[in-house]
């Protein structure tokens, strides 16, 4: 969800950059978990507060009262449950539940499936790679590309324009 990153003041409340600059995510959680390492076991702790100033998230954690219980998350992998996520509505989606989906075109030709899906700026982007030749491609994750998503058959169809090769 996102990493900590500097301590703020004394009472050792850190800040959080967000993966997602436009999620809320840390307003509705009352744990998140904590890792240095990104295939580590995060250890959960209980928010107290999280307050976002714009820019970034400011939380106030559980067993962290000091400068230096602070400084030891700094640059800490920040996790969130699956089910402490809100439901989300009609046709928005995780990331992480796009993982995997197979993508095909209006014409029906398989591209790939979805290997990665990250924000640039505040656009979507969803990554393809094609299991046989390892090609990568991308596509903008807007209304014009995506014309289905079904979870339930693992599939997104996008419309081919929008597909692109990835640098």
């Amino acid at each position: 969800m996102g990493r900590v990153g500097r301590p703020k003041g004394l009472r050792g409340e850190v800040f959080v950059d967000a993966f997602n600059p436009d999620s809320d995510i840390f307003s509705h959680v009352s744990h998140i978990g904590l890792s240095q390492h990104e295939d580590g076991n995060p250890s959960y702790v209980a928010v107290e507060r999280a307050v976002f100033n714009g820019k970034r998230w400011l939380l106030a954690l559980e067993r962290c009262k000091s400068l230096e219980d602070a400084q030891k998350l700094t640059h800490a992998l920040v996790f969130v449950r699956r089910q402490d996520l809100p439901v989300l509505s009609g046709s928005s989606y995780y990331h992480v539940d796009l993982i995997g989906l197979k993508v095909v075109d209006q014409k029906g030709h398989v591209w790939g499936n979805v290997s990665q899906v990250y924000t640039v700026g505040h656009q979507d982007v969803i990554e393809i790679q094609d299991q046989e030749s390892e090609k990568l491609y991308t596509c903008a994750w807007v209304t014009d590309f995506v014309m289905e998503v079904d979870i339930s058959l693992a599939v997104i169809r996008l419309n081919s324009q929008g597909i692109v090769d990835a640098l």
